[in-house]
C-alpha cells in the first residue's frame, strides 16, 4: 500500500504503529519522520510516538529533541516528562536525566518508574547512599521483584555494604528459586566480604561443581579460604589457576597475600616482583610489597610507601587500609584514624573500631593472688583507670591493696601485713613518622606506698624509643618496696635503671640484650648494689596460630651477700632458659601458652634445673567489657623483677576492662 501510496500520512502512521507493536522501533521511527516531511501540518500528532520510538531504537539524544519539543507544548504530559526523562539518561546526561525523573515525582509520588530512574541515576554518580533510600521505598511496594531484590544487591555491594547485599541476593534466590545457579557466585562474594567466609565457600564450592573452569570462581574461593583463616587451603586454589593462566594477577595478588600471611616473605616478595617485571605500574604489587614490609616489622617505610600510593591514587581504597594498618603498626592512631576517615570497608570499619576502643576512657580491675615454697601468701586487688586525650597523651590512677601472709617459723608470730599504693601516671608520644631520630614514649608514674604504718614515696618512669624500623630501645627507671614480711619489717626498697635494645634481625627473628643496676637500702642501713645483665634470641615459627621459642640468659651478682633481710640476695647468679609457646583466637577467645626449662647458677657454686610454665584465656565481651584469666608456675629463684621469695610461686590472675 505505501508503494501504492509513498504520501499518504494516515497510513504511514498506521503502518508506523503496526511496526513499533513489532518492536521494529527503527522502521517506525523512520516512518513517522517521513510523516513529518510529506505532511507537516501532522507534526503535533506524531512528535510523542516519534520520540519513543526513536528512544526504543536506540537513538536517546534524537529522541530527547522530540520529547522537548512536544513538552513545549503539553508541560503537563507526565508520560513525555518520564520519556525525556529516559532519554537523557540513555544519551549520558545524567545530571539533566536526574531533574527529569525528580520532575515527575514532584508530581506523581507514587510513579515507580521515576523513583527508579532517580535511584538509577544517583548511581550513575556513585551517591549510593541517597539511591539506596529510593531503592528501599522501592522494595516496600515491590518486596517479591526478584530483578529489583538482584539490582538493590549489586548497589549495596557496591557502598560496601556486604552483609545488606548477600541478604538482598538470598532473598531473590527465595522469590525465584530458578535464578540460583546465577546469583550464587555473587551472593558468595558479598558473603566473603561480609566476614561469613565459611558460607561462601560452601558457595564457591558449589558453583565450581558445574563450572570447574571458572577462574574468577576459584579465585574468590581461595580469597573465602584465606578470609576463614585456611591460607594452605587457599594457595592450593590460587596455584591451579596460575596453573593454567600463570599471569592471571588476581590470583597472583592472592597468591602472595596468604604467603605473607604464612610468614613466607621471600616468596610473596617473588610473586610480586614477577608482576611487576610484567607491569611495571602495578598499584597493586607495589602495595603488596609495602605491606610485606609492614608485615616483615619496617612499618615506618611502609607507611611512608603506602602514602606515597594513596597520593597518587586516591581512589584506591585498599590502599587505605594498608596504610592506616602500617601508621596504627608504628604507634600513630591519630593518622590511622584520620586515613580511615569516612571508609565504609568492613575492614576499614573493624580497623577503625579496633583503634577508637583502644583509646576509649578504661577503668579496669584485677584480683592476684600467689603463692610460694616460704608459704607467703600474697592477694591483691588493683583498680586501674585511664583516659586518652587524643592519640598522644594519657593520664591514669591506680590503686592496689595487698595482703601478705606468711607461715613459717623464721618469721615472727605478727605474720600478716596489709600495704596500699597509689599512682598517678600520664605518658605521651615525641615525634612523627618523618623524625630523623625516631619516636619516643615517655611516661611517669608518681605516688605514695603505705606497708603496715610505713609510708614510702612511689615513682617509675618509663621510655619507649623506636629510632628507626626493626630497633627499640627501653628505659626504665624506678623504686620498688620488697614485698615479703620481713623485708617490709626491715624497710628494704629497692632503686633501679635499667636498659634494654632489641633488633628484629628477620621478619622471625629478635635479639635483645639488656643492662642495669640497683641499689638496695634498709632499716639497719646495709647497701647492697645489684648489677644485671640479661640477653634473648626469639624465633617464630608459625604465625597462625602464632608459635615461637626463646633462649635467654640472665646474670646478676650482689656487692653485699652478707646482708640478710628477706630479699634474695647470692653472690652471684646466672640462669639460662628455653622457652616454647604458643597464642592463637578460638571462637572469640584469646588462648596463649609458654613453658620451659632451664639452668640456674649460684655462686659459690650450686646450680640447678628450673621449670616454669603459664597459661591464659582471654574473651573480649564486646561492649561488656574484656575478662582475662592467667596461671602459672615457677621454680625461678628471680621472680618477676628484683625480688624473690623462695624456689617455686605459682600465682594465679583475674583481670576485668571496661571501656567506655
Amino acid at each position: 500500500l505505501l508503494k501504492r501510496a509513498p504520501g499518504d500520512a494516515d497510513l504511514l502512521i498506521e503502518t508506523a504503529r503496526v511496526y513499533g507493536w513489532n518492536d521494529e522501533n527503527a522502521q517506525a521511527a523512520k516512518l513517522y519522520e517521513r510523516v513529518l516531511r510529506v505532511a507537516p501540518a501532522r507534526r503535533r500528532d506524531v512528535l510523542r510516538s516519534l520520540a519513543w520510538q526513536l528512544l526504543w531504537a536506540k537513538r536517546p539524544a534524537r529522541a530527547a529533541e522530540f520529547f522537548d519539543e512536544y513538552l513545549r507544548a503539553h508541560p503537563r504530559a507526565l508520560q513525555a516528562r518520564l520519556g525525556l526523562a529516559e532519554a537523557r539518561a540513555a544519551s549520558g546526561r545524567t545530571s539533566a536525566a536526574l531533574q527529569a525523573y525528580r520532575a515527575v515525582l514532584a508530581r506523581e509520588p507514587g510513579n515507580a518508574r521515576a523513583r527508579l530512574g532517580v535511584a538509577r541515576m544517583l548511581v550513575r554518580e556513585r551517591r549510593y547512599v541517597p539511591a539506596l533510600a529510593e531503592y528501599r521505598k522501592l522494595l516496600a511496594v515491590r518486596p517479591d521483584d526478584a530483578d529489583l531484590l538482584v539490582e538493590v544487591a549489586r548497589v549495596s555491594g557496591w557502598n560496601n555494604r556486604n552483609a545488606r547485599s548477600a541478604a538482598l541476593y538470598e532473598r531473590a534466590i527465595r522469590v525465584a528459586p530458578q535464578r540460583r545457579g546465577a546469583l550464587i557466585l555473587p551472593l558468595a562474594w558479598q558473603l566473603t566480604w561480609s566476614g561469613n567466609a565459611e558460607r561462601a565457600i560452601a558457595l564457591f564450592r558449589e558453583y565450581l561443581a558445574s563450572h570447574p573452569r571458572d577462574v574468577r570462581a576459584r579465585v574468590g574461593l581461595g580469597d573465602a579460604l584465606a578470609d576463614a583463616g585456611r591460607p594452605g587451603q587457599a594457595l592450593i586454589q590460587y596455584r591451579a589457576v596460575l596453573a593454567h593462566r600463570p599471569n592471571r594477577r588476581n590470583a597472583q595478588y592472592g597468591a602472595a597475600r596468604v604467603l605473607g600471611w604464612m610468614g613466607r616473605y621471600g616468596a610473596a616478595e617473588r610473586v610480586y616482583r614477577e608482576v611487576l617485571r610484567r607491569h611495571p605500574g602495578d598499584v597493586a604489587a607495589q602495595a603488596g610489597l609495602a605491606r610485606l614490609e609492614n608485615w616483615g616489622g619496617r612499618n615506618r617505610a611502609a607507611a611512608r610507601t603506602l602514602s606515597a600510593l594513596l597520593r597518587a591514587h586516591a581512589g584506591r581504597t585498599g590502599l587505605r587500609h594498608d596504610l592506616a594498618t602500617a601508621q596504627y603498626w608504628s604507634g600513630f592512631d591519630d593518622l590511622a584514624l584520620t586515613t580511615l576517615d569516612g571508609s565504609r570497608t568492613r575492614a576499614d570499619v573493624v580497623l577503625r573500631r579496633h583503634i577508637r576502643h583502644e583509646l576509649a576512657p578504661t577503668v579496669s580491675a584485677s584480683l592476684d593472688g600467689s603463692t610460694d615454697s616460704d608459704r607467703l601468701h600474697i592477694v591483691a586487688m588493683t583498680l586501674n583507670s585511664q583516659y586518652h586525650f587524643g592519640a598522644t597523651r594519657w593520664l591514669g590512677l591506680a590503686y592496689r591493696v595487698a595482703r601478705l601472709q606468711q607461715n613459717n617459723p623464721a618469721i615472727r608470730a605478727d605474720n600478716r601485713l596489709y600495704g596500699h599504693e597509689v599512682l598517678v601516671s600520664g605518658g605521651q608520644r615525641i615525634g612523627s613518622l618523618d623524625t630523623p631520630w625516631g619516636t619516643v614514649w615517655p611516661s611517669v608514674a608518681l605516688g605514695v606506698r603505705n606497708y603496715s604504718n610505713w609510708q614510702t614515696f612511689a615513682w617509675r618512669a618509663n621510655a619507649k624509643w623506636i629510632p628507626t624500623d626493626l630497633w627499640r630501645v627501653d628505659l626504665y627507671s624506678g623504686n620498688e618496696v620488697i614485698e615479703n614480711i620481713r623485708s617490709i619489717r626491715n624497710r628494704a626498697t629497692f632503686r633501679s635503671l635499667d636498659a634494654d635494645v632489641s633488633w628484629q634481625v628477620l621478619p622471625r627473628l629478635n635479639l635483645g640484650i639488656g643492662a642495669g643496676a640497683g641499689i638496695f637500702d634498709d632499716l639497719p642501713g646495709d647497701r647492697n648494689i645489684r648489677r644485671r645483665f640479661r640477653s634473648h634470641v626469639l624465633g617464630v615459627f608459625h604465625l597462625h596460630p602464632r608459635i615461637f621459642a626463646e633462649w635467654s640468659f640472665l646474670y646478676f651478682n650482689d656487692s653485699n651477700p652478707n646482708v640478710q633481710v628477706g630479699y634474695y640476695n647470692p653472690g652471684a647468679y646466672w640462669e639460662h632458659r628455653a622457652t616454647f609457646g604458643f597464642s592463637t583466637r578460638w571462637h572469640g577467645f584469646a588462648l596463649a601458652a609458654r613453658g620451659g626449662m632451664g639452668r640456674l647458677t649460684e655462686d659459690p657454686g650450686s646450680s640447678d634445673w628450673l621449670y616454669f610454665w603459664r597459661a591464659s584465656i582471654g574473651r573480649d565481651l564486646g561492649g561488656a567489657g574484656g575478662l582475662r584469666l592467667v596461671v602459672g608456675r615457677t621454680d625461678s629463684k628471680q621472680l618477676a623483677g628484683v625480688s624473690s621469695a623462695g624456689y617455686r610461686r605459682t600465682y594465679l590472675s583475674l583481670g576485668y576492662i571496661y571501656r567506655f
